[in-house]
């Protein structure tokens, strides 16, 4: 209730820590680690990842855990901004600006975010019009209000997200390149789902836990076989999905226990029987097998047409000598020995 009232009181601060992101896998808390170690700067911060793994909990903790925590945290959605209010909606407009201009006129998002930081969530959507305007701000901490000559130095921190790859974008010509590097500053992928299947059960009990008293429901376990089909999904929709499907099923399920009944048809027309999942465990080992063989064949010729010498055996697999040095050890061809100096080339 203190948490509600605070938000209602500061609209422009951010809710979420650390705390609040579930997962302990090694992939999650790598990640947690990465974002704390950028919260420690004041350097532009691009999160990138597909909807729904949760980059804006993400800007919300690294701004609770920057040293602009007491200050504000403004939230822009870029993707939702009309091309016509953009310029008076993130830098303001004087008074009289324009017909329907309130007297007193009205800061922008840019300048209530001053000492705090400011979170550009889908940036990738902004058009390339308002890239430029964009662009000139963030390099110059400076800002006109809509109608007003006299600029205002702002200080802020950007902290944008994204789940289109920028970089694609940049070369189609949606995106500006100059705009790109300034956001690009420090960038981290955060997971999806489905590269994190180990915190599946971790996330399902949080969900359950909050879902539980919005939708006044008794459900209080999951299946066995829910779970299984859980771990065998892909979630495309990531964190989001998973809360959504739990949602769904807490108002579907009028007993105790989830089963596959209350699931969308979507995530059971993919779950493999038992023998399939046999035979695709099998199928993977035997592709890792053959992999192997071709590798140690590749490695062995190599080694073979430059007379053991690793440097050029190296270049002749497009490979850096280094990583060469443990391809054998890896395959078992030669007997363990000291790491090559920058010296010695040869076997």
């Amino acid at each position: 209730m203190k948490r509600f009232e605070q938000n209602i009181a500061e609209p422009h601060q951010a809710r979420y820590t650390f705390a609040d992101i579930i997962g302990a896998s090694p992939l999650m808390k790598r990640t947690k680690e990465m974002v704390r170690r950028m919260a420690e700067t004041e350097s532009a911060v691009l999160l990138i990842g597909e909807s729904g793994v949760g980059k804006e909990l993400f800007a919300h903790a690294l701004h609770q855990a920057s040293r602009r925590k007491n200050q504000p945290f403004v939230r822009v959605n870029c993707a939702s901004i009309p091309s016509e209010l953009f310029e008076s909606e993130l830098f303001g407009y004087a008074p009289g600006a324009f017909t329907e201009a309130a007297r007193s006129g009205k800061p922008g998002k840019f300048e209530l975010a001053d000492k705090g930081s400011i979170f550009l969530d889908e940036v990738g959507e902004l058009p390339l019009g308002m890239q430029a305007k964009l662009l000139r701000v963030l390099q110059e901490k400076e800002l006109e209000r809509l109608g007003d000559r006299q600029p205002k130095i702002v200080d802020f921190r950007v902290v944008a997200a994204t789940n289109k790859d920028l970089e694609e974008r940049v070369k189609q010509g949606y995106f500006r390149a100059d705009l790109y590097y300034r956001l690009n500053v420090a960038s981290l992928r955060l997971p999806a789902l489905r590269e994190m299947k180990k915190d599946i059960p971790l996330l399902v009990d949080h969900f359950l836990t909050r879902l539980q008293a919005q939708v006044a429901s008794a459900a209080a376990e999951i299946a066995p076989e829910v779970m299984s089909a859980f771990l065998g999904y892909r979630w495309p929709g990531n964190m989001r999905e998973l809360e959504n499907v739990i949602e769904r099923a807490l108002n579907l399920c009028s007993g105790r226990h989830i089963g596959l009944e209350h699931l969308p048809e979507n995530l059971l027309r993919g779950r493999p029987t038992s023998a399939e999942a046999t035979a695709a465990a099998a199928h993977d080992s035997h592709l890792q097998c053959r992999v192997q063989n071709l590798e140690r064949e590749q490695l062995l010729s190599a080694l073979s047409k430059t007379n053991g010498n690793k440097s050029q055996a190296a270049r002749m697999l497009n490979i850096h000598r280094t990583t060469l040095y443990y391809k054998p050890r890896k395959h078992k061809l030669t007997k363990p020995e000291a790491a090559p100096t920058t010296s010695g080339h040869s076997l």
